[in-house]
């Protein structure tokens, strides 16, 4: 966009009422332009009050639930919306590269779970602290942390002690000469 209005202004000196009307036309499409290129992400699923979340990226962002009425049918969380012509709608590129991100996430948190809880692993208590423990298995050398608050009942955490060897069994870690 040309904002180099004094120029225009003095090429087209015999019809500056219409130059002014045309400018302002122009500069209003292309802060409009703005609007259209905007990404709206999709942050959850359908709400029991019928809205979902969603956040506008960019420097004018906001995040707000929007009613499902107001948007595509059968979207869901990691869906990308673009504003067409006053309506949202999927943006289907930025949409699969989200939720083939969002599923790669998911296989690695998988992943590193799988890492923390195998039934057929040795677990070295490392370090414990007011939060958890920093646990290390002993086969792979993988080190991780479980979380008091998160990971561990109150019993497993009174009960579990830095230099112990731990299993996990039945969605609990038991200490080794237990089993």
């Amino acid at each position: 966009m040309d904002l180099n209005i004094f120029d225009r202004l003095n090429k087209d000196s015999n019809n500056r009422g219409s130059f002014v009307k045309d400018f302002i036309n122009e500069l209003s499409n292309y802060l409009n332009k703005d609007k259209d290129n905007a990404v709206y992400n999709v942050a959850s699923d359908l709400n029991k009050d019928n809205t979902y979340y969603v956040i506008k990226r960019g420097t004018n962002g906001w995040s707000k639930f929007i009613p499902a009425g107001e948007l595509p049918e059968g979207i869901e969380d990691g869906y990308r919306l673009r504003l067409k012509n006053g309506k949202y709608v999927v943006d289907e590129e930025l949409t699969k590269q989200r939720l083939e991100s969002k599923a790669e996430t998911e296989r690695n948190v998988q992943e590193y779970w799988s890492k923390c809880r195998d039934e057929n692993a040795d677990y070295f208590i490392k370090y414990k602290d007011d939060d958890g423990f920093d646990v290390e298995n002993k086969e792979t050398g993988f080190v991780f942390s479980l979380s008091r608050t998160n990971d561990l009942s109150e019993k497993e955490y009174q009960t579990l002690q830095e230099n112990m060897t731990i299993n996990y069994k039945n969605g609990t870690y038991v200490v080794k000469e237990e089993l």
